[in-house]
């Protein structure tokens, strides 16, 4: 049998020769991945840099407030008399200027609360009117106790009180509606109007005298 003839050079395995290849593909393709991610983060901060970071430092996001609706209050109603107005303590407006051409025919006085008991303390009825400036239907009475007073001068006295500028005196007296009348004998209140009437006002007059 002939001899087999080895050829020249080293022997080299075919699995030998193929380790080394299949290392460079993996390494190969390894790279290639890397270099994709990398690429893909560099284009992402490329595009926006200013939204990475603000993504990156943003607070937290905090929650919305939840509104309660504030409790509706109303002011207290109060009482009226009819065609009276309410008397407002809390108020004090200054006692108006008397019309000069009026005041020499008037016989409404003014009444002060220092003056107040001893002009209501003797034996002849007075009459006091309990007013203020700011007093609507007040004024639509005056006219008729204008009248009044002429008529049963020297009969009944009457005087006008000015809740506006002595507020206390009223408050002592017990007034809460203007405008009120109060027909008085020896210091005492004998009869009382309040609001406007002017037949109820006549009647106290008629009563007095």
């Amino acid at each position: 049998m002939a001899p087999t003839h080895l050829p020249a050079g080293p022997m080299q395995s075919p699995v030998m020769e193929d380790r080394p290849r299949s290392s460079s593909v993996l390494l190969g393709t390894s790279a290639a991945l890397l270099a994709l991610g990398f690429g893909a983060l560099l284009l992402s901060v490329w595009q926006d840099p200013r939204q990475s970071a603000q993504a990156r430092y943003a607070p937290p996001a905090l929650a919305a407030p939840t509104l309660v609706p504030a409790p509706l209050t109303r002011a207290p109603l109060e009482p009226r008399a009819p065609g009276g107005a309410t008397l407002r303590r809390s108020r004090v407006v200054p006692a108006a200027a008397a019309d000069p051409e009026a005041a020499g025919d008037s016989r409404l006085q003014q009444l002060s609360a220092a003056d107040f008991d001893a002009a209501t303390s003797g034996d002849a009825p007075v009459l006091v009117d309990y007013y203020a400036t700011w007093c609507g239907p007040c004024r639509l009475m005056e006219p008729m106790l204008e009248s009044l007073a002429k008529e049963y001068e020297g009969k009944v006295t009457v005087y006008k009180f000015d809740c506006g500028e002595h507020g206390s005196k009223c408050q002592e007296l017990g007034i809460k509606m203007l405008p009120t009348f109060q027909m008085y004998r020896n210091g005492q209140a004998v009869e009382e109007m309040v609001g406007t009437g002017n037949d109820q006002l006549m009647q106290m007059f008629a009563n007095a005298a």
